[in-house]
């Protein structure tokens, strides 16, 4: 019981520092930020007018806002359903026992996209996405595409698919590699016996897997 204790206190102890950051940098301006929702005051302001609600009815009638909203929903549900969906796929198909031997490569080659610096990705889509002389529209054009070529980031029905597809092709490996250890810590005895039991590759991904 001492020695559990003595434990105890030792994980608090070093629980404590980041406690006490998260608490002060994170949680604490929240907490101000959600306060301060319901005031009315400019950086001059040496008081603060209580306006209760006044805030959000003139946030949900600002027409920019409602557009920023549904973008931000927009974006939240196909990354969703790309990285975890794609992910899961990514992740199953890699630690298939036919990709075994190339897994190791595969893996890398799919995470590089999440080390990489933000700024270099945009850089690097800013290339791909060049209406004149971007890979994008050249890729198109040599297999005779081109009524489908158009500039991505100036077009309103294109610009928010193409800053998303962005957001996909960087954090898709990210999430697959944390659904490959989860796979990996599934016994493959489960997947031997269903292969037995005349189950094909996608039975025993649907059935053992995703479960």
């Amino acid at each position: 019981m001492k020695r559990e204790k003595k434990r105890n206190l030792q994980a608090l102890a070093f629980a404590i520092p980041a406690i006490l950051i998260l608490g002060i940098f994170v949680y604490f301006p929240l907490i101000k930020n959600f306060i301060y929702s319901f005031q009315s005051f400019t950086l001059s302001s040496t008081t603060k007018e209580w306006v209760g609600l006044d805030n959000y009815r003139h946030l949900l009638s600002d027409k920019t806002i409602l557009v920023s909203l549904k973008n931000n929903v927009l974006y939240a549900v196909i990354s969703i359903v790309i990285q975890v969906g794609f992910g899961l796929v990514l992740a199953a198909v890699l630690e298939d026992i036919a990709f075994h031997k190339f897994a190791p490569t595969l893996r890398s080659i799919y995470f590089i996209p999440t080390v990489i610096s933000m700024t270099v990705v945009c850089l690097l889509f800013d290339f791909v996405y060049n209406p004149q002389m971007g890979l994008l529209n050249s890729f198109l054009e040599l297999v005779g595409l081109d009524g489908l070529t158009r500039v991505w980031l100036g077009s309103k029905k294109t610009a928010m698919y193409a800053v998303i597809a962005v957001s996909q092709w960087q954090s898709t490996g990210y999430v697959a590699m944390l659904f490959i250890v989860a796979i990996q810590k599934i016994p493959r005895d489960l997947y031997e016996a269903a292969e037995v039991d005349g189950a094909g590759k996608l039975k025993r991904f649907f059935y053992i897997t995703v479960p």
